[in-house]
């Protein structure tokens, strides 16, 4: 019999490497050896439809000087030619230190994490929480916090929602009991 296969795309930029790396580490971690993890990078700009697609906020944090409601109408325009083809989890932005507040700001991120959730409310896409979630673990070092939201991703694939559709993510049937 063959392996399970857990196929994932990401279309988030380089600087979410560590956390992807941390999400697949923690994924076989808790799945075991007995699953494929097989994650796949694209361009952010042209996410395929996918079984699981993870996009990030982060990426429009070097369109500072951009008006808010372009950034919100790209949005909506790439979850709408997304919706219905998979899971689609959305990682929104933290807003402690290491990551961009130094660079954008608190306030352009906290409207990018509104319009995620005003995304997840229009599209029922899922809204891995990075901001609380982070907030809560307290700041540190960078490198901690990727790992930290590599975690947390890894959490939301294995015990988020099944897809709109109806099919549930089947990796909670081989999960060991706890």
């Amino acid at each position: 019999m063959s392996e399970p296969t857990l196929q994932i795309v990401a279309a988030m930029g380089a600087r979410q490497a560590v956390m992807l790396d941390a999400a697949r580490a923690e994924l076989v971690r808790r799945l075991g050896a007995g699953w494929q993890i097989r994650l796949d990078y694209v361009p952010f700009d042209r996410p395929p439809a996918a079984p699981i697609l993870i996009l990030s906020l982060d990426d429009d944090v070097g369109e500072a000087d951009e008006h808010f409601a372009s950034t919100a109408l790209r949005w909506r325009d790439r979850i709408a030619g997304l919706a219905g083809t998979g899971r689609l989890l959305l990682c929104n932005l933290p807003r402690n230190e290491g990551w961009h507040r130094a660079t954008i700001g608190s306030a352009k991120i906290r409207r990018l994490n509104r319009l995620a959730i005003d995304l997840s409310r229009e599209w029922h896409i899922e809204i891995v929480d990075l901001d609380r979630s982070l907030a809560l673990s307290g700041g540190g070092d960078p490198a901690v916090q990727a790992l930290r939201a590599g975690q947390l991703l890894a959490a939301a694939l294995i015990e988020g929602g099944g897809e709109p559709g109806g099919v549930a993510f089947p990796v909670e049937r081989r999960l060991p009991s706890r």
